[in-house]
């Protein structure tokens, strides 16, 4: 049996929770809600008072899922390259994308999704100001809390949808605040959290409200040019019962709904937890686990096919050299054959493997070829490139009317797109700026332009603002 203590926080209200996991079943033993005002350090210390001074008791320590708006989730594609630089670039975009000035000002947790073509990694990111968990940092420090682990709570809902790569939404609900999280592969890629009305209505009043917002986060999510979920989880605080006429209500036109596949149970009169808080204890000790937010960001890619039969090429030959040790001059000879053929298999793989990978070179070698590409960088873009790639970025939708650039500061793409409805110029201009933004050696300049052409509701007009990534 395990203990674990879990804090939830989210705005105006923090929640201490404890469970213990007994083999594959979780036990709720404790869910204590605290109101809050602003997250400030001495609202913080109120509500951590309030819990006593034994509530970790039993615990090697706490983990902590920070529920803020100012957490961004969002999912990147990486050129092939080493991990060192996979994360290095990881961590530039989530500087991009926070609008934050340096590494110091921000906590991040890449995740690797999936390998693709040519060796690109798509990559799932969540980033969080340093100044949300700070006065959390300082209250738990000064009682001697060891923290083993900071997440945001939407990382803790994508875990309730299955880990394949078709979207499903999460949707979790407390106290008028409801979030919708669109995963895949158990990470979030895209949130949407929005504020339901008061009402006296109860539990029908609400569930109409939820059933109005699922259509329009549905309908967003089309515009915005992305993969509507086929089906829905729901949150267990909302207190819908499985086949029951709110859960008919939820459901809409997706095929599916239900809730979150976790063996628990609560107490005689504990709370119900929270989906997030449920969903990171039943992971804490799993092999799946979420990276946290306060370790160093690394990303771990799986070997490939490659690697694998490189190591099962060289164990043939080191069991080959064993077995020629124990025989005689005359089955040796044989041996010795044999192993030639191994090692000619060998050299082929080492050969394949040396194009799907990069070479491990000497660090001093290293230093060399990056102060040469960084020269190179430095004295001429990489023009012709640059046209290809963005003619490459291209549709038939796409019609790119100017490019225009210059050697030391912006790159501006205008054109038209034009299809058969405004949702599909929509979709069409989405995936064009997404790939133009993936060209690595660029990034956005913050100030792109989409105008409609008067009477064409299918056209749209459109200017990106670019600039060369290295100086």
């Amino acid at each position: 049996m395990k203990t674990h203590a879990v804090i939830e926080v989210e705005e105006g209200g923090m929640t201490l929770t404890i469970g213990e996991q007994h083999d594959a079943s979780l036990q709720i033993q404790r869910c204590e809600r605290v109101q809050t005002g602003d997250v400030s350090a001495e609202s913080v210390a109120t509500a951590m008072a309030s819990f006593g001074p034994d509530a970790f008791a039993g615990a090697r320590g706490v983990h902590v899922v920070v529920g803020d708006r100012r957490a961004h989730h969002f999912v990147t594609t990486t050129p092939k390259m080493p991990n060192g630089e996979v994360v290095n670039y990881v961590i530039r975009e989530a500087l991009r994308v926070s609008g934050l000035r340096g590494t110091e000002e921000l906590l991040v947790a890449p995740r690797f999704i999936r390998t693709l073509s040519g060796g690109r990694l798509t990559i799932a990111v969540t980033a969080l100001p340093h100044l949300v968990w700070h006065p959390f940092e300082v209250e738990l420090e000064s009682r001697g809390v060891p923290v083993l682990g900071l997440h945001t709570m939407e990382s803790c809902l994508a875990l309730a949808a299955p880990a394949t790569r078709e979207e499903t939404g999460v949707l979790e609900y407390n106290a008028g605040r409801a979030r919708f999280v669109l995963s895949a592969d158990g990470a979030p890629l895209h949130v949407r959290r929005f504020i339901l009305g008061a009402s006296e209505g109860g539990l029908g009043a609400t569930v109409a409200q939820l059933a109005l917002e699922l259509p329009r986060t549905l309908d967003w999510l089309r515009e915005s040019g992305l993969q509507e979920p086929k089906s829905l989880v729901v949150g267990s605080r909302l207190g819908v019962a499985e086949g029951s006429d709110e859960m008919a209500m939820l459901q809409g036109g997706l095929e599916k709904i239900g809730k979150p596949a976790i063996d628990y149970s609560v107490g005689d009169g504990v709370a119900e937890p929270g989906l997030a808080t449920l969903m990171l204890l039943s992971q804490i000790d799993g092999a799946g686990a979420l990276p946290s937010l306060l370790a160093k960001p690394s990303v771990r890619v799986p070997w490939g096919k490659m690697r694998y039969a490189s190591v099962a090429a060289t164990a043939v030959f080191g069991f080959g050299l064993s077995w020629s040790a124990v025989m005689d001059s005359n089955a040796r000879a044989a041996v010795e054959l044999e192993r030639a053929g191994i090692d000619a298999q060998v050299a082929e793989v080492e050969m394949a493997l040396t194009e799907a990978e990069d070479v491990a070179v000497p660090s001093g070698e290293t230093a060399v070829a990056r102060e040469r590409l960084d020269l190179a960088l430095s004295m001429r873009r990489p023009i012709s490139r640059l046209l290809a790639e963005i003619s490459n970025c291209a549709t038939p939708q796409i019609h790119i009317a100017t490019l225009e650039f210059s050697s030391a500061d912006h790159v501006s793409i205008a054109g038209m797109v034009k299809t058969e409805s405004r949702a599909q110029a929509l979709k069409a201009l989405a995936g064009f700026v997404n790939r133009v933004r993936a060209i690595p050696y660029l990034k956005p300049g913050g100030q792109d332009e989409v105008t409609e052409i008067p009477g064409l509701a299918n056209c749209l007009r459109f200017q990106l603002a670019l600039s060369w990534r290295f100086p």
